[in-house]
This record gives C-alpha cells, structure tokens and sequence, in this order.
C-alpha cells in the first residue's frame, strides 16, 4: 500500500511539473491566438490545449483620469482599440499521464496586438 501510495504521488508530481512546462510553452508561443487547438506529446505525456479570445469589453483608461471610469471602460464614443490594444486569452490545458491520470490548467495572456 505504502508503495502504490508513493507511486501516485510521484506521478502527482511529474504531471503537475509537466504541465507546467507545457503552459509556460504555450504561453510563449508568438502565434498564439492564431490557432485555438493544439495538441502534443511531450515525453510520455499527451496533452491537448484550446485557446479563445476573451471580450474585455471597451478596456482602456486607467483610474487616474485619462477619461475612463473606475472598471477602466473607455470614454463614451473612444474605440477601445484604440485606448488599450490588448488581446486577452485563456488557455486550457488537460495533460494525461501514461497511468491515464488527468490534469486539468487553465491560464489568462494578456498580448499586445
């Protein structure tokens, strides 16, 4: 018992860093966005990921007076590209372990466009 007890928390373990490593991947990829599934091996590991863009609203102005309000909305009648040219996506990640055991990671990037 005490073995398989080990056993499963080393594997824990190794998907947890492994799935990290792929997210930090992901999210330095200079083309993400463009694609919304991947999916991969990484050693013996699968993984498949989806990225979407998330409506941020008219994001823009900060809170100290460039014209926006407090939830950093824009101006009435300023395009909000134009305010705050940024793009913001959520990843999700769901990594298998070669014992069939899943792990789940979801993350938000912020990128310029």
């Amino acid at each position: 018992m005490t073995a398989r007890s080990a056993a499963q928390a080393e594997d824990s373990v190794t998907i947890t860093l492994a799935a990290g490593s792929i997210m930090d991947r992901l999210r330095l990829q200079p083309t993400i966005g463009q694609t919304p599934d991947f999916d991969g091996i990484d050693g013996a590991y699968r993984w498949t990921a989806s990225v979407r863009a998330l409506p941020i609203g008219e994001a823009g102005a900060d809170e100290a007076g460039s014209g926006g309000d407090r939830l950093g909305r824009a101006p009435s009648g300023t395009p909000a590209q134009a305010m705050n040219p940024i793009t913001l996506y959520k990843i999700d990640l769901d990594v298998q372990s070669p014992s069939g055991r899943h792990l789940q990671l979801a993350s938000l990037l912020a990128k310029a466009e």
